[in-house]
Order: structure tokens, then C-alpha cells, then sequence
């Protein structure tokens, strides 16, 4: 989903390429809630045959989506202990 007021350009650098739109959307969306803009492009290499989904940003927030994509991920646990406030068993 592209925002009216962000201009795709040629110059977006690739973040990654994923094998199926679904992770590329979940992985945008995570840039998307840190105010990120986002280019999402599917690529087919036949009709109907997809060959991968490219993520591309604007070259001067690379650092900064290098960096949130390096950040650690909540376990399964923590986020159960965070929803139920009770530790597993």
C-alpha cells in the first residue's frame, strides 16, 4: 500500500525478496508502523507463476530499516506471558 504523499522512485533500494507476497506484506507492515515508506513489487516470471515479492525503500532510511529488521523478536512465551500476565509451564 502506497501512501498519495510518497513518490516511488528508481533510486528505492532493495530490502529483500521474499517467495510469496503474504511475508513481504507482514515484513512491510513492520517498516510501515515505524513511519518506513514502502514499495512492494511482485515479479512473475511467466503469467501466473511468481518468482518473488521485492521490498524497496528510499536509500537515505536504509541504516534505519537494517536496523529494525535486525531487532529481536518477541518469543511465543513472552508474548503469552504479556497477553495472560502468567508464566508457562
Amino acid at each position: 500500500m502506497r501512501t498519495a504523499r510518497t513518490e516511488i522512485s528508481s533510486d528505492w533500494q532493495q530490502v529483500a525478496v521474499f517467495g510469496d507476497p503474504l511475508s513481504a506484506e507482514v515484513v512491510a507492515g513492520l517498516l510501515r508502523s515505524e513511519s518506513v515508506p514502502v514499495d512492494i513489487t511482485s515479479h512473475e516470471a511467466l503469467s501466473g507463476l511468481l518468482q518473488g515479492t521485492c521490498i524497496r525503500v528510499p536509500p537515505y532510511l536504509m541504516h534505519r530499516v537494517r536496523w529494525l529488521l535486525e531487532q529481536p523478536r518477541f518469543a511465543d512465551e513472552e508474548l503469552a506471558y504479556l497477553a495472560t500476565g502468567q508464566l508457562g509451564d
